[in-house]
């Protein structure tokens, strides 16, 4: 009788062991979050990604009940932040709110990063996106996307264009456009948005590609001009101006996103916890005005694999760096 149930405890054993490690996973999960979660911002306060973190943070803690303490690790393009989390315990109280700049331009266009956006973490759920608005100084003759590109092309090299900084992701939607419709514009790096906004408004400048809620005022005010915005839809704010999918590119849809992630290996329970909370707070409309006031919207990430999405977005945009010739950082 003993001899003949052996193999069956040979093949339940492996399934027997296993079980003190599934239930503690379970009681971890069940058990989350039982102290404050640290949310990682990594860009200095008052920015956008800053703000959207901040609103997303709010949201996140009155529905959890457990206090979300947004801590800003701004430095080298956002890198500085990310290889925080990166480097952090994988228990779910360490959290990264990543936008594209870090998770998949500095990646397209940096060698020597201290982190792998595909490998060093988990990513939760994408919350949100915003697009781009191309806008110009009323110097230049363009009120559409056709004017520019006629004026662009009978001006080689002539249009100076801001962008935040190099490897930005505002900079490569730029040097998407000059690829996409044959044009060639030449690039002022600044170490931040405002101060190409500031030289754009006193013609230092002839062209900076922003966020809706950026280049807003200035529009209202006629100071600056906005020829095309870059999202699949126009963004409320500005309700006039057409996307470059209605000025004739059909497939031409970029901007910046944002979402969730963790250190590698976070537990699935865990993960699974704060996907459900991410997706469960987007229905608040308290939030949902206060994204759009941002210049954001929110995405339903209930099925898209994040980690794919991030994968692809590295490869569009090493695709644009070779393409637009851009220099790839090695140091």
């Amino acid at each position: 009788m003993f001899e003949s149930a052996k193999p069956l405890l040979r093949l339940a054993l492996p399934a027997l062991m296993a079980l003190p490690v599934f239930y503690a996973s379970q009681a971890v999960a069940q058990a989350y979050p039982d102290k404050p979660i640290k949310l990682v911002v990594p860009f200095a306060a008052g920015g956008t990604t800053d703000a959207l973190g901040r609103i997303f943070a709010q949201a996140f803690s009155q529905s959890i009940g457990q206090s979300v303490v947004v801590e800003n690790r701004p430095g080298a393009g956002s890198a500085f932040g990310i290889d925080i989390v990166a480097k952090s315990p994988a228990d779910g109280y360490t959290l990264l709110w990543g936008s594209a700049d870090g998770l998949a331009v500095l990646p397209a266009i940096r060698t020597n990063l201290p982190y792998n956006a595909e490998k060093d973490l988990t990513p939760i759920t994408l919350f949100a996106a915003a697009p781009f608005v191309y806008a110009l100084h009323p110097s230049i003759p363009a009120k559409s996307v056709a004017d520019f590109v006629r004026y662009a092309k009978a001006n080689p090299g002539k249009i100076n264009y801001g962008s935040p900084g190099v490897g930005s992701v505002a900079h490569l939607a730029t040097a998407l456009l000059e690829t996409r419709i044959g044009i060639k514009l030449t690039h002022v790096p600044y170490k931040g948005g405002s101060q190409a906004i500031s030289d754009l408004i006193s013609g230092q400048i002839e062209m900076t590609t922003t966020s809706p809620t950026v280049i807003l005022p200035f529009v209202q005010a006629g100071s600056i001009s906005a020829i095309a915005q870059t999202g699949q839809m126009r963004s409320p704010l500005l309700p006039n101006v057409p996307t470059m999918v209605e000025a004739g590119y059909g497939d031409f849809v970029v901007g910046s996103w944002f979402g969730l992630l963790g250190p590698a290996n976070l537990p699935d329970g865990v993960t699974k916890a704060l996907k459900e909370t991410s997706e469960r707070i987007k229905a608040n409309p308290e939030l949902q005005t206060q994204f759009k006031q941002v210049g954001a919207d929110l995405m339903d990430a209930r099925s898209i694999d994040f980690k794919a999405f991030i994968k692809d977005n590295i490869k569009m945009w090493k695709d644009v760096v070779s393409k637009a010739g851009i220099q790839v950082q090695t140091e």
